[in-house]
């Protein structure tokens, strides 16, 4: 939830509620993302990302950017 109330799911293409509508053809682990915003500084690195994968193998891209689970 933002400052002013509003939730990034309600605005987000990739959120819950127009995730699964709008990426229907993508993997369900790809079709729903959440958001999390952290303070500068705060955060903490404990292991490397995931890259998701196709049933083919192949690393899932959106927008262009390698898509990962952290």
């Amino acid at each position: 939830m933002t400052k002013n109330g509003v939730y990034i799911d309600d605005l987000s293409d990739w959120g819950i509620n127009l995730g699964n509508n709008r990426h229907s053809d993508f993997p369900k682990a790809v079709q729903v993302q959440y958001e999390v915003l952290m303070n500068p500084g705060k955060f903490k690195q404990l292991a490397e990302p995931i890259p998701i994968k196709d049933a083919q193998g192949e690393q899932i891209k959106i927008g262009g950017y390698q898509a990962h689970t952290i």
